[in-house]
């Protein structure tokens, strides 16, 4: 086995170290993806109880929203 035989099996053994990395990297980002999508559509269905607050939330902020706000009352007063 002379020298350049070692080369190319180092540089087989280099490209197979970084197809593997690739493989293991893109691996990891499908399962990550995977996660985050089902915490998502797990975060997107609320029980009952929630979605009766949210529209109580909701109504409040409405509410809020119909009061004169404060920069309209400073300038009626001012005037």
């Amino acid at each position: 086995m002379n020298l350049t035989d070692i080369g190319i099996v180092a540089i087989d053994l280099v490209f197979a170290a970084a197809v593997l990395a690739a493989a293991s990297g893109l691996a990891y980002l499908v399962y990550l993806t995977i996660r985050e999508h089902a915490e998502l559509k797990s975060a997107v269905r609320a029980p009952a109880g929630v979605v009766a607050d949210l529209g109580e939330v909701r109504a409040r902020r409405a509410l809020r929203s119909l009061r004169p706000s404060v920069v309209h009352q400073r300038v009626s007063s001012s005037s």
